[in-house]
C-alpha cells in the first residue's frame, strides 16, 4: 500500500505493497482511455450531452478507485496502527483524508449557491 504523508508525494518505505495493485492499475488505465476519448469527443465537436455523460462516467469510475484505495488503507495501515502505538495518529490522518475525499466529489457546479 502506498502511504503518503499529506505534505509529501514520497512513498513510505515501511508501507506494504498495495493488495489490489493490478486491479487498480487496470481500472486507472481504463479511466485514462476514457479521458482520451473525451478529449477526442471535444476535438470532434461531439454533442455536449454525450461529452457530459462520459465525464460523469469518469468521475464515477475514479470515485470507485478512490473507495477501493480507502478501504485497503483502513484494512491495512489503519488496522495495523490501531494494533500498535500509532492508532490516534492514524485516526486523525484518516479523518483528514475522509474530509478531503468526500469534498472532492462535490462539484461547485452542482452545489446550490448559499
Amino acid at each position: 500500500m502506498v502511504t503518503m504523508n499529506p505534505e509529501s508525494t514520497v512513498k513510505d518505505p515501511a508501507a506494504p505493497s498495495h493488495p489490489n495493485k493490478s486491479d487498480l492499475i487496470t481500472r486507472l488505465k481504463k479511466i485514462e482511455g476514457q479521458i482520451r476519448g473525451i478529449q477526442r469527443m471535444v476535438e470532434d465537436d461531439s454533442y455536449c450531452v454525450d461529452v457530459l455523460n462520459q465525464i460523469s462516467a469518469v468521475v464515477s469510475a475514479i470515485e470507485r478507485v478512490g473507495l477501493r484505495v480507502l478501504e485497503d488503507h483502513i484494512r491495512g495501515c489503519v488496522a495495523d496502527a490501531l494494533n500498535g502505538d500509532a492508532g490516534e495518529e492514524k485516526i486523525t490522518e484518516l479523518t483528514q483524508v475522509l474530509k478531503s475525499f468526500l469534498q472532492a466529489g462535490h462539484s461547485a457546479v452542482a452545489t446550490p449557491p448559499s
